[in-house]
């Protein structure tokens, strides 16, 4: 890794070669190479603790480096347009960038404010849901 950082001329020939790769599997009406594609799962203990039991395991997919490489590319060039054209909803905050649980809190509490301010005898449903552990079984 040294090598790359300290050599700008080879990053950019290496992202050159990487960009003319990707592209042509994008543009192309083959599909990606099974290679790229395939897992391999690794199943690793939460916490010393409980080793050995099936609850206490959490697998975890390896993929190949070239193709997390090209689906992080897809995935930025994706997010990009959709938030350059305004196709994402303002509310929708879940696996975007500077975005969290905490923006939402915020919202409730201004939400709740402007209520309290304008007089209103309003009703406010929220549902709060808790996805801890949601996919462990």
């Amino acid at each position: 890794m040294k090598l790359i950082r300290s050599d700008p001329e080879l990053l950019k020939f290496a992202s050159e070669r990487l960009a003319e790769l990707f592209n042509q599997l994008i543009n192309s009406s083959e599909d990606i190479p099974i290679e790229l594609t395939t897992s391999r799962l690794v199943c690793l203990n939460k916490n010393a603790e409980e080793k050995g039991k099936i609850d206490a395991i959490r697998p975890i997919a390896v993929n190949a480096l070239l193709f997390k490489i090209l689906e992080q590319a897809i995935r930025t060039r994706l997010t990009d347009y959709l938030t350059r054209n305004n196709t994402i909803d303002k509310r929708q905050i879940g696996f975007r960038k500077g975005l969290g649980t905490d923006v939402n809190i915020l919202r409730l509490r201004q939400r709740v404010d402007d209520m309290k301010a304008g007089g209103k005898d309003e009703q406010m449903f929220v549902l709060f849901m808790d996805f801890k552990q949601a996919y462990d079984q």
